[in-house]
């Protein structure tokens, strides 16, 4: 029942499912599934990754995030279940060849998680996608062509100083620094007073 209320939902746009990403290693058992871990593309402000959160970039280092680096694969043992192992669920995401779910993957299997898929790609456009070079192009190309519009579809950018030539520097660093340290913010508490009434 709750696929055909998100269904719904998404029929209807209540909910905007393509404002976020977010990346998951779960696995089911009968009373439920289980969250191992997760991350989100808004995690990546304190990478200083401050616009963008939503591209195929943001979705490449999102799935950064989640892992360690570290390959782990086990043996299986007879009468055991079956050693750890991840499975790509796309849920309702489109499966083209661009996708950013396919973003996250790549990074996910970079990052030393065992998921099957297809080991041919082209690497040279992958890698276009990933440093964010083909937003740089379209904003390059956008800026030459309308300077005026330019200003205005790309303020965010102006006001935060970010420059199309730098793109690929800047998520050279995030990737870096992202590899060094992986595990997610701890949540902030809120400092609270308790009043008496």
């Amino acid at each position: 029942m709750i696929i055909f209320d998100r269904l719904i939902h998404h029929r209807r746009s209540k909910i905007d499912y393509y404002a976020h990403i977010i990346c998951q290693i779960a696995y089911a058992r009968i009373e439920g599934n289980y969250i191992v871990s997760s991350a989100y593309a808004h995690e990546l402000l304190r990478y200083d990754v401050k616009l963008g959160l939503t591209n195929y970039t943001a979705a490449y280092c999102t799935g950064t995030t989640d892992v360690t680096g570290d390959e782990f694969e086990n043996e299986p043992v007879d009468g055991e279940k079956h050693p750890f192992r991840c499975y790509l669920g796309v849920a309702l995401t489109r499966r083209t060849t661009d996708a950013k779910v396919f973003s996250a993957l790549k990074d996910a299997v970079d990052g030393g998680l065992d998921i099957p898929h297809r080991k041919k790609f082209d690497a040279d456009a992958h890698r276009q996608y990933i440093f964010g070079l083909h937003v740089a192009n379209y904003i390059t190309a956008f800026k030459e062509e309308n300077s005026d519009l330019y200003a205005k579809q790309f303020s965010c950018f102006v006001t935060a100083g970010i420059e199309s030539s730098s793109f690929e520097a800047l998520y050279k660093a995030v990737h870096a620094v992202i590899r060094a340290d992986p595990s997610p913010s701890s949540p902030k508490k809120a400092d609270t007073v308790k009043s008496k009434w």
